[in-house]
């Protein structure tokens, strides 16, 4: 993680009244961090972190400072956030990185249609069996949310448990193989990795769906990527701060 005054800035959209832009010092900038393999952690707080004349007729600033990590860091540290702080004995804003972010209360999650579904077969009995044409779409969509919740519940069953599992059970046998030859074992291996590669497929139509991205390679199974998209994205939803009726800064999860 790095984070500090890089005096330059990404596009001209982190500026006001800037004359000092550069778009060949933000093109190399933004190639820099992409070469480095960096994700820009976001921010809460006032968008300028740097600003020559405080006065509001003709405020000249930028976005010189902020703070960003790799793919690795960005996935051990999934609540981490970042606020740019009141601007007091410098023309620049401090920055403040929180390892570990607020506990906010959250409301219960909304149902939500998972494109990981699609790789099973029953999935369409148990539409057929729950959709009734006699019912109109509202009350049919609800029926079917909690269909499809307790089915995901009983028989599709959570990806990644089921991944650790085919995992250690492969592992186990390829153990026993490297002793000893067994045919039944052998077919039971080969069944153990088909299962595990339509379950590593599962994974990455989850991250993807998560990560909210427009594009994806076939075949490349990065699903490394969309996690820390899906974390990104998640971080950057989540409200830190509000401003109430009187101008004051609410940062309890309460009063939020």
């Amino acid at each position: 993680m790095i984070a500090g005054d890089f005096n330059v800035v990404r596009t001209r959209d982190e500026t006001k009244n800037y004359s000092s832009f550069s778009a060949h010092r933000s093109s190399d900038f933004s190639g820099w961090i992409q070469d480095e393999g960096l994700i820009d952690m976001g921010f809460s707080g006032p968008s300028l972190t740097w600003v020559k004349n405080g006065n509001n007729d003709n405020i000249k600033g930028a976005r010189l400072d902020r703070a960003m990590c790799n793919l690795d860091w960005r996935i051990m540290f999934p609540e981490v956030t970042v606020t740019h702080l009141a601007r007091l004995a410098s023309d620049h804003a401090p920055i403040l990185v929180q390892i570990k972010g607020k506990r906010l209360s959250r409301p219960i999650a909304s149902f939500v249609f998972q494109a990981a579904w699609f790789t099973r077969e029953d999935i369409r009995d148990v539409v057929d069996n729950t959709w009734d044409s006699n019912q109109n779409i509202v009350d049919n969509s609800k029926a079917l949310a909690a269909a499809l919740s307790e089915w995901n519940k009983n028989s599709f069953g959570n990806i990644f448990k089921r991944k650790r599992i085919l995992n250690s059970r492969i592992g186990g046998i390829q153990r026993v193989l490297a002793e000893n030859f067994h045919k039944g074992l052998t077919k039971l291996e080969l069944k153990l990795r088909d299962e595990l590669e339509s379950t590593l497929q599962q994974e990455e139509l989850l991250w993807y769906q998560k990560s909210r991205k427009d594009w994806i390679h076939s075949g490349d199974r990065n699903t490394a990527y969309y996690h820390a998209a899906a974390t990104v994205c998640k971080s950057r939803a989540s409200v830190q701060t509000l401003m109430d009726d009187q101008e004051e800064w609410l940062t309890d999860g309460k009063d939020l």
